[in-house]
């Protein structure tokens, strides 16, 4: 995620399937929400510990939804 341009939004980039494939919108509103991120908020906003939260285990979560 670091690569990706630090001026968009977290929401907009986990639906980049350059960026993270597999992430649709349900489990985007879910993701952020359970990291409690607003999905309006720019990637440089966010500290390595809150996208490691983010992305923690999404796959799991989503072949057992």
């Amino acid at each position: 995620m670091r690569d990706a341009s630090q001026r968009r939004s977290i929401g907009d980039v986990l639906l980049d399937q350059s960026v993270v494939a597999g992430i649709g919108n349900l489990w985007r509103s879910e993701l952020l929400y359970d990291a409690g991120i607003d999905p309006q908020r720019r990637l440089n906003e966010l500290d390595d510990g809150e996208l490691r939260s983010l992305l923690r285990d999404p796959a799991r979560r989503m072949s057992s939804g």
